[in-house]
């Protein structure tokens, strides 16, 4: 009786050993919603994960890192959704890329490496997408300049005078003083000037601003779509800028670490604070 049940035990292992191996496929595929676009156009690149099973079959710690010629990343977000449920579950995965020509001619897509590990032992795996190109026109030529008629110099001649009016006018009023702009770097310099005499040695509260004054940098600087930024995302997004890898590390991880110190207890050493505001300082200098 005792061997019946022990070769029983054996079969049910068998069993779900085999159903734990059918639904730990994953196939990935990916598409460009245009291969022949403008130069003042965009095209989508989408990476498509699909698996049988829950969400949490599969666990993504490593971001991805396209390498794209000619082009650079506008947006990036990503999404996953299941349907079905119990055996009959599906997930599909999807990473979204919006990509802006940089220069004309072909521009390259380098195969993506996709790094994975599988619930619940972590066992890692690895995907590769496939090489894609984009034909990329030449930018629009801008209009010629009408031909000059006789009646233009006339036209031209009163709109001189008028200006000259108004411009003996303008002489004659107070001037007043108008704020110069300054570059996305120098605001974000004065923001530390202002956050440093705000937080002091709080070292909470510095993170907590610095995140706000870094987040705005990007949105201010690339034109990020700030709301779909997220640690996993914001050095796949950093990519099509033209930061040097190091340069995109360390915004990257300034980022995250104050995003998460915006909701964990810290306990920074003493003078943290002062050294990172100093690190970050002289990081927005060298970018003027």
């Amino acid at each position: 009786m005792g061997s019946i049940v022990k070769a029983a035990s054996l079969i049910t292992l068998a069993v779900i050993f085999v159903v734990a191996s059918a639904s730990a496929e994953i196939s990935v595929s990916q598409n460009l919603s245009k291969t022949d676009i403008a130069f003042e156009d965009t095209t989508v690149f989408e990476i498509v994960l699909q698996w049988d099973g829950p969400q949490s079959a599969y666990r993504f710690d490593k971001p991805l890192n396209p390498l794209i010629e000619l082009m650079r990343v506008k947006g990036f977000s990503s999404s996953i959704s299941s349907t079905g449920t119990g055996a009959d579950e599906k997930t599909t995965k999807r990473y979204h890329y919006v990509l802006v020509p940089t220069q004309s001619g072909t521009g390259h897509i380098a195969p993506v490496d996709i790094s994975y590990l599988i619930w619940p032992d972590s066992t890692p795996g690895q995907l590769t997408t496939e090489p894609m190109s984009v034909q990329i026109a030449k930018p629009v030529a801008k209009p010629e300049k009408a031909a000059r008629f006789p009646w233009l110099y006339i036209a031209l001649a009163v709109v001189v005078l008028g200006g000259a009016v108004t411009a003996v006018v303008f002489i004659r009023r107070p001037k007043v003083a108008v704020e110069p702009s300054h570059k996305p770097e120098e605001n974000v310099i004065a923001g530390l000037d202002k956050l440093k005499a705000e937080a002091g040695s709080d070292f909470k509260r510095f993170q907590s601003g610095l995140h706000t004054l870094l987040v705005t940098y990007l949105k201010e600087k690339y034109q990020f779509e700030t709301g779909q930024l997220d640690e996993r995302t914001i050095e796949s997004s950093l990519l099509g800028t033209k930061l040097s890898e190091s340069q995109q590390k360390s915004l990257a991880q300034w980022i995250i670490n104050a995003e998460r110190d915006k909701f964990r207890p810290v306990s920074p050493s003493p003078g943290e604070t002062v050294r990172l505001e100093s690190e970050i300082r002289a990081f927005f200098q060298k970018l003027k």
